[in-house]
């Protein structure tokens, strides 16, 4: 009996269909202009700074954002988990409402290291926060 030879079909392979997948749900989730999202923000600034669970840096980073540039509150954890992801939307948000023009915070990603595993991520995230907020118009007299 003849071997029948396999058809190969061509399309993208599974790790370029999730980063697609993931990267319209950033879009669709978490878009939107500065302006649009917080119209009395000026100026946004993010400093972070990503920490292994035994305290040593595994890196750092600064996003700045003005009125134009698109918001984006997630962060991808650079730890063990490969995949974890930690939103910041919340305590900014919670920062912007309170009008506070410097704050701090920490998050901590649980996302679990490997299938099967009980132990979970642990990278640790710092961040501190700098808002300049637009200025109000001053009623004439």
């Amino acid at each position: 009996m003849p071997i029948k030879k396999r058809r190969i079909v061509k399309s993208p392979n599974k790790n370029y269909q999730k980063t697609m997948r993931r990267q319209s749900e950033d879009n669709d989730t978490f878009g939107g202009a500065l302006r649009d999202r917080y119209s009395f923000v000026e100026k946004l600034v993010i400093e972070m700074e990503f920490l292994n669970p035994e305290g040593h840096m595994l890196g750092s980073e600064i996003r700045s954002f003005n009125p134009p540039d698109s918001l984006k509150l997630w962060v991808t954890c650079p730890g063990q988990c490969g995949n974890g992801r930690l939103n910041l939307e919340t305590k900014i948000s919670q920062i912007l409402f309170s009008k506070k023009t410097i704050s701090e915070t920490k998050d901590i990603c649980n996302e679990i290291v490997h299938i099967g595993a009980n132990a979970s991520c642990r990278c640790e995230l710092r961040c501190r926060i700098n808002v300049g907020y637009a200025e109000e118009p001053q009623p004439q007299s």
